[in-house]
């Protein structure tokens, strides 16, 4: 048993531990603890008999009759004494940090403050609302744990002015759901499909209802997406872009319209209602696509116009001359009757 004092130092009387101010630095002391744990001075003799750094010269006075709740804290000369409350002095809750000077126990609540009657911790000079209240940032280096939660009281919620209901929660494994007023409005599935009152989205963004674009409409996709291979296929004779493409004549265009009651290309009301859903890009291309089809089939009518009107002036001119000739023939038939 060390038998030198340190300054300063507070020791310990847990049950099984005797005083070692060497080791025991910064421990609490009561005095029903003292009574009951520290030995006797027979008993320290004895222990003398075994342990060969043990002075009984030495031996360590102990001050009774210390009130529970005090410190036992040594003096530079070795002396043991009872301090009330260690000295420190505090408000309720408080938690006591070491100043940079002594290290003596300093209070400061706006670093923590700790409400010991609802058991609550804040960060920060404020009063905890909640386990952990934290005023400013929180940085979670390793992530963040939440229990799945649900609509109706999500895992990761946004609690203003008790709105309880709002927020994130998990749906089952790789699935997230968002609620707002306990109902899920959103969710994305493992595979990235996000759903609008949809439980199980089919693409990219699956919505059950109407969708409304006040601003443009944009898109990007594949090369076959814009459909210049019609005037590739018009002008050469065939398309690299879309092979398969097909440029009709009006006839038929006309024959097909008959027999099938819709636009070649274009998929019928039936067939549209049994895919169950309306292809926004895929519309977009044939509408263009018709669009440039009768651009094309415009140009034609209109080279066929200016050609029938060439023709017209032809004839006109054809006529005007054949006039022409027959007043002149008229002219001679009628001298030659006078003669």
């Amino acid at each position: 048993m060390d038998d030198q004092s340190i300054a300063g130092t507070i020791i310990s009387a847990d049950a099984g531990n005797l005083i070692n101010p060497g080791t025991d630095t910064g421990a609490l002391l009561t005095q029903a603890g003292l009574d009951a744990t520290f030995a006797t001075d027979a008993e320290l003799a004895a222990i003398s008999v075994n342990d060969a750094d043990f002075d009984p010269t030495n031996e360590i006075e102990l001050p009774t009759g210390g009130n529970n709740g005090q410190v036992l804290s040594t003096n530079g000369t070795g002396t043991y004494t009872w301090v009330t409350n260690g000295g420190i002095t505090g408000n309720t809750g408080s938690i006591f940090f070491a100043d940079g000077v002594t290290g003596a126990p300093t209070e400061n609540n706006t670093q923590l403050n700790w409400d010991n009657i609802q058991n609550r911790l804040a960060i920060g000079n404020i009063s905890p609302q909640d386990k952990l209240d934290v005023d400013g940032q929180i940085r979670a280096r390793n992530g963040f744990a939440s229990t799945e939660g649900s609509a109706g009281n999500p895992g990761f919620g946004f609690y203003t002015n008790n709105d309880t209901d709002t927020g994130m929660f998990r749906i089952a494994e790789n699935q997230l759901g968002f609620t707002t007023n306990g109902i899920e409005k959103m969710r994305i599935i493992e595979n990235g499909n996000v759903g609008i009152g949809v439980i199980n989205p089919q693409e990219n963004l699956h919505v059950d209802g109407n969708v409304r674009a006040d601003g443009s409409f944009l898109s990007t996709d594949n090369i076959i997406g814009v459909p210049d291979y019609v005037f590739q296929k018009y002008f050469l004779g065939n398309s690299i872009l879309n092979p398969n493409y097909d440029f009709k004549e009006l006839s038929e265009i006309e024959e097909f319209v008959k027999a099938n009651n819709h636009l070649p290309g274009i998929k019928s009301a039936a067939a549209i209602k049994e895919q169950g859903f309306w292809d926004l890009g895929e519309a977009s291309r044939i509408n263009l696509e018709k669009i440039e089809e009768l651009f094309l089939h415009t140009i034609e009518q209109e080279k066929k116009i200016k050609q029938l009107e060439s023709t017209n002036k032809n004839m006109a001119s054809e006529v005007e001359a054949l006039k022409a000739q027959m007043e002149e023939i008229k002219k001679l038939l009628l001298e030659k009757t006078k003669e």
